[in-house]
């Protein structure tokens, strides 16, 4: 389905598991298993106008799945699994990777009345079920930080 579009924020690996449910399994069209990945460094935007993604943070590193290797990538060395997998043992890798990050890698930190929590995750795609203008991504997934507002 080319506009299942999906931009997720939420804390805590139940939420996670829901959040993954949607990219990957039978909902909406999602794929079956993963096959290859990506880690993207922070760095600086990528500015584009035409096809508006969000990939690359000044701040936070990005996880991105494939359903199969992307025949162009601008973002960094694509790594091909072992095995295709499917949502649990992927879900395991991920929040792994995400339990991993340090404080410093978290993104969407604010200045506010209240505390940041770790813990939370964004989970989401682009436009034409997108990912970093590749149409083999799956979603993208990275850091960022709760808001507990008084």
């Amino acid at each position: 389905m080319d506009n299942h579009v999906v931009d997720i924020r939420s804390v805590g690996r139940e939420s996670f598991d829901h959040a993954l449910a949607i990219f990957i399994g039978k909902h909406m069209g999602g794929s079956k298993t993963v096959s290859h990945t990506c880690i993207i460094e922070p760095g600086d935007p990528v500015k584009d106008d035409y096809r508006k993604t969000e990939i690359v943070h000044p701040k936070a590193p990005t996880f991105v799945l494939f359903w199969s290797e992307p025949t162009s990538w601008d973002f960094g060395e694509v790594n091909k699994l072992p095995y295709a997998m499917g949502r649990e043992r992927t879900g395991d890798l991920v929040w792994d990777w995400l339990e991993a990050r340090p404080r410093e890698e978290y993104a969407e930190g604010i200045d506010m009345d209240g505390s940041l929590g770790m813990g939370a995750f964004r989970m989401w795609n682009e436009g034409w079920t997108h990912v970093g203008h590749s149409p083999y991504g799956i979603c993208a997934i990275r850091p960022i930080f709760a808001w507990y507002g008084k």
